[in-house]
C-alpha cells in the first residue's frame, strides 16, 4: 500500500487476503512478476483490471495512457520489482536471504500463472476509484 500512495499517488484498500490454489485471475488483463530465491523461492505478481493498470501506468509515469500497451507493461514490470524489492529488504532483517531475477510482465485475458508445484500462494485484493488490483506471493520454504 505504501508502494502505491508514495510512488504511485493511487491510494488502494485493502478489500480481502486469500491464500488458494486456484491460479486464475479472471478479471485480470495486466500482470508484472518477478521471481526469486536463496532461503525461500517464489514469486510475486502484481495484476489489474485494465481500466485499473492504464490508471496506475498513467499516474506513474505522470501521462495519459488510452492502451495496453509497452508503457503498461513496463509500468507493473517496475511495479513488481518495487514490492520485491521491499520483501527482500524485510527478509534481510530477519536474516532471510533472497535474489530477485529480472521482472517480467504480461497483458492478456483470463490470466492464469502457473509453477512452483507445491507453493502456498496469498492473494491480496485491493480496490481503487478505478478497479482491482492483486498483489500475489508464491513461495515455497526451503
Amino acid at each position: 500500500m505504501e508502494i502505491f500512495e508514495t510512488m504511485v499517488m493511487l491510494p488502494i484498500v485493502l478489500q480481502r487476503v486469500t491464500e488458494h490454489s486456484d491460479s486464475t485471475l479472471t478479471d485480470a488483463r495486466v500482470t508484472g512478476m518477478i521471481g526469486f530465491g536463496g532461503t525461500i523461492k517464489g514469486m510475486i505478481g502484481v495484476s489489474a483490471t485494465a481500466d485499473m493498470a492504464k490508471i496506475v501506468t498513467g499516474s506513474l509515469l505522470g501521462m495519459e495512457i488510452a492502451h495496453l500497451d509497452d508503457d503498461v507493461k513496463d509500468a507493473f514490470g517496475e511495479i513488481a520489482n518495487m514490492i520485491a524489492g521491499a520483501l527482500k529488504s524485510a527478509c534481510g532483517e530477519n536474516g532471510i536471504d533472497i535474489d530477485l531475477a529480472i521482472p517480467n510482465s504480461v497483458v492478456g485475458d483470463c490470466l492464469h500463472i502457473s509453477g512452483l508445484r507445491g507453493a502456498k500462494r496469498v492473494v491480496l485484493e485491493f480496490s481503487a476509484s478505478a478497479g482491482k488490483l492483486w498483489i500475489e506471493l508464491k513461495y515455497l520454504e526451503a
